[in-house]
C-alpha cells in the first residue's frame, strides 16, 4: 500500500509547527481526531484519483463522528501549537495506520469499501 506510506510522511511533516499551547484537549477529542484522520488517509490512499468518492466519503466520515470539517480543521490548528501533543497524536495515527497496513489486502479493501459504499448510493 504505497500511498499509505506516503501518508505517513505527510503526517510526519505536520509535526513541525511550534508555539505556546494553553488549551487542554480531552482524550475523547484526541480519539475522534485520530479516527477521522485515519479514515481520511485510508480513503484518500485508495481513491486518490476519484474526487467525487473522496468528497462524499469525507462528508460521511465527519457526519458519522458528529463534527464538521471546520471543527476538524480547527482542532488540527489547535494541536499544531503544541508540538508535544501534536507528536503524541500523530504517533497514534501512525500506529493505527501501520496496524491497517498489516491487515490482509482483502480485509483492508473490504473495510474501505464499507466506508464508501453507502455514500455513493446517496
Amino acid at each position: 500500500m504505497p500511498r499509505a506510506t506516503g501518508a505517513f510522511f505527510i503526517a510526519l511533516l505536520l509535526l513541525s509547527a511550534c508555539s505556546y499551547f494553553g488549551d487542554s484537549v480531552s482524550e475523547d477529542e484526541k480519539t475522534t481526531f485520530i479516527n477521522i484522520y485515519t479514515d481520511l488517509v485510508l480513503v484518500k490512499s485508495k481513491y486518490d484519483t476519484n474526487s467525487k468518492i473522496i468528497e462524499k466519503t469525507e462528508n460521511e466520515i465527519f457526519k458519522r463522528n458528529g463534527i464538521s470539517k471546520e471543527e476538524f480543521i480547527n482542532f488540527k490548528d489547535k494541536i499544531s501549537s503544541n508540538p508535544d501533543l501534536q507528536n503524541e497524536i500523530y504517533q497514534r495515527i501512525l500506529k493505527q495506520l501501520k496496524a491497517y497496513r498489516e491487515l490482509p489486502k482483502d480485509s483492508l479493501n473490504f473495510m474501505i469499501k464499507e466506508l464508501t459504499l453507502n455514500k455513493l448510493n446517496k
